[in-house]
């Protein structure tokens, strides 16, 4: 039984669409892999940025707190000078 050669045609013509077909088939598979692995990589950077935001945050409040304190000393430092200048003003009158 001889087969037509545009069946034959039709035969190659499927046999390398599925051959192309199969090959995507991986391709697309590898890229999807490599988009779920790039995406959990992007939530765990995510994660570590806010981590280090919050951090920032910390850091950024114990500076304005430290820096609250040492003006509380320099103003006590300061009325503590007042204070003595009044009191020498005082001996002075009484003298």
């Amino acid at each position: 039984m001889q087969v037509h050669p545009e069946i034959e045609k039709l035969k190659e013509l499927v046999a390398h669409f599925r051959h192309v077909y199969e090959k995507q088939e991986k391709e697309n598979q590898l890229l999807q892999d490599k988009n779920a692995y790039l995406n959990d990589l992007l939530d765990k950077k995510n994660g570590e940025i806010k981590l280090l935001n919050r951090d920032l945050e910390t850091l950024r409040t114990a500076k304005a707190v430290s820096m609250l304190s040492e003006d509380k000393r320099k103003v006590k430092r300061k009325i503590d000078e007042i204070v003595r200048e009044i009191d020498r003003s005082i001996a002075l009158l009484n003298s």
